[in-house]
This record gives C-alpha cells, sequence and structure tokens, in this order.
C-alpha cells in the first residue's frame, strides 16, 4: 500500500506543511520517516511533480545514514527524475553527499550515470500575438 506520508507529499497544500516539518525535525524522526514511509517508494517521489519537493527538503536535513540509503536506493535512478523536469532532486542528492565524504565517490559515479539519461526539454509555446513571417 501507499505510504500516508507520500499520499501527503503528493497533495500541493499538505506538502508544504510536511516540507516545513521536514526542517525542524530532528535526525532520529526523519530517520524514522525515511524507514517506515519513504524507503522503497522513492523512484515514485522523485518523480513526482509535487511529492518531489518533500524529498529534497528531507535531504537538506536528514542524518548521513539516511542519506546513504536514499543513494543507494535512488543513484541509480536519478536520471528518471531528470527525465520528468526534476533536477532538484539530483541537486539536493548532490548535496546532501557533499556533506558525507565516504559517500562522495558513489554519488560521483552516480551523476556520470545521470550525463546518458534522456531529458525532458521545456516546450516552446509561441506566443499567440506572435505570427511567423513565411
Amino acid at each position: 500500500g501507499r505510504s500516508a506520508l507520500v499520499r501527503g507529499l503528493q497533495d500541493a497544500e499538505r506538502s508544504r506543511l510536511l516540507e516545513a516539518a521536514m526542517t525542524v525535525s530532528g535526525p532520529v524522526r526523519l530517520r524514522e520517516l525515511f524507514r517506515e514511509q519513504l524507503k522503497g517508494r522513492l523512484r515514485g517521489v522523485a518523480t513526482h511533480r509535487v511529492a518531489n519537493h518533500g524529498l529534497q527538503r528531507l535531504l537538506d536535513h536528514a542524518p548521513d545514514d539516511v542519506v546513504g540509503e536514499v543513494l543507494e536506493e535512488l543513484g541509480p535512478a536519478l536520471g528518471d527524475a531528470l527525465a520528468q523536469g526534476h533536477p532538484g532532486v539530483l541537486t539536493a542528492l548532490m548535496g546532501a553527499c557533499r556533506r558525507v565524504p565516504a559517500l562522495q565517490q558513489g554519488a560521483l559515479r552516480c551523476l556520470f550515470q545521470v550525463g546518458h539519461a534522456p531529458f525532458k526539454p521545456l516546450p516552446f509555446k509561441p506566443h499567440p500575438l506572435l505570427k511567423p513571417r513565411f
């Protein structure tokens, strides 16, 4: 089943409250939230248009062991988040790994693999008042 935290992070209003709570939660509570609610669900959270911001806040404040577990689970799939247009997940994970020297080599390995990931370009929509001159 889906976790209550994931459902909350996918909702535009509730996710803001949950993100704020993560910024003031201590390492023990963040570890519990991750292991009970997010572990095994990170790909879906990282590629969701709203929930990915909650994952970024978790990474901003997560203890080192949680960052390592996130890297292990999500590292090989970082290209998925980029393909969906969510580069903040990659940035937050790399920033969290920067705080943990033991994770930096693995983070770089994942980062280099992302270079081969498909990229979702922003759609070009011409302004309706501008007409092509052909």
